[in-house]
Formats: structure tokens, C-alpha cells, sequence
């Protein structure tokens, strides 16, 4: 079994059922949800929006590959209602649902498909808040330095909030 660590978000429709929805999935097809993060209210990063998101990090654990994980969350952002993720260089856009493979183990893999460690992860406070709540302590495996450090680091700008909400009220993942 490989321990996962995946950034969930979305800012439209019923964004609450859009995340339960996700982990329910998550947890009947891909592996077994060990943690999952508060819910964060967060301001739209890299386009412009009034719809904020709820993101969240869930730890995982999985027999699958990292190629076969890439494959199940696209099918299931695809049942939620995804339609398309945004291609390279079109910037983004509001979306129901966005799951993203931030670490997988130590791996480090890069290819047109899929990068892990995710390669922005780092510069993003809706990624890291939700992160340091699930892993403060998880190194990253090409910065060398702690989660917690890099929420310390980072740069961004954009506003959070903690939801009092948690998901784990209305679920079956504790």
C-alpha cells in the first residue's frame, strides 16, 4: 500500500456535497481515506471569480500506481461533472470538481501526463493549508523541507478561511 496526499477543490454548485461526493468515491474505488483536512474557504488563485472554493487535503492509501491513481480521479471528476481540466497555458476556471495528486510516497515523477511532487504546490495557500492540517511533518521530496516550512514560506497572497464545517460529521472516513 502507497500513502497519497490529494488536494481536492470547488467553487461551483453545492461545494460541500461536490467534496463528500469526492471522498465517498475516493474511498469506494481508489483506497482507504486515513485523514482528511478541515474544510478551507479560499480565494480563487490564478483567474477571477467571485465563486471562492472549499478545498481540502485527504491522506490515502492505495495499490495503485501512480498512472492508474491519475486515471481514477480523471474518471471520477468526470462522474462529479467535470467536463474538461484547462489545458496548459488557458489559465483557469471555476470548476465542479478538481482533484490533484500532490505527493505520492517519495516519488518523483515527471512526464507530459502527470508530475509528482505537484509542481506548484508549494506557491499555493489553498494546497498548504489544508496540507499542514494532515501532514505538517511530510518532507517534500525535491525542496527538502517540511510542509509546515513551507506554509511558513509562502508567498501568497490570497485569503483563506477555516470553515467550522467538517466533513467528517456527515461521513463514514473517521
Amino acid at each position: 500500500m502507497a500513502q497519497v496526499i490529494l488536494s481536492i477543490g470547488t467553487n461551483l454548485g453545492n461545494r460541500f456535497y461536490n467534496l463528500l461526493y469526492a471522498l465517498e468515491l475516493l474511498n469506494s474505488q481508489v483506497g482507504t481515506i486515513e485523514k482528511i483536512s478541515k474544510i478551507y474557504e479560499t480565494e480563487p488563485w490564478g483567474f477571477d471569480t467571485d465563486k471562492w472554493f472549499f478545498n481540502i487535503a485527504v491522506l490515502l492509501e492505495t495499490n495503485f500506481s501512480p498512472f492508474s491513481l491519475l486515471d481514477k480521479v480523471k474518471n471520477i471528476e468526470k462522474k462529479i461533472g467535470r467536463t474538461t481540466k484547462t489545458k496548459k497555458g488557458q489559465g483557469y476556471e471555476s470548476r465542479l470538481i478538481d482533484i490533484d495528486i500532490i505527493f505520492f510516497e517519495q516519488k518523483i515523477i515527471k512526464t507530459t501526463e502527470l508530475s509528482i511532487p505537484h509542481p506548484l504546490m508549494h506557491k499555493r495557500n489553498f494546497v498548504l493549508y489544508p496540507l499542514i492540517d494532515i501532514a505538517p511533518d511530510f518532507e517534500h521530496p525535491l525542496l527538502n523541507c517540511t510542509v509546515k516550512h513551507l506554509v511558513n514560506q509562502s508567498n501568497d497572497k490570497t485569503l483563506i478561511k477555516v470553515l467550522h464545517k467538517s466533513i467528517l460529521s456527515e461521513s463514514n472516513f473517521s
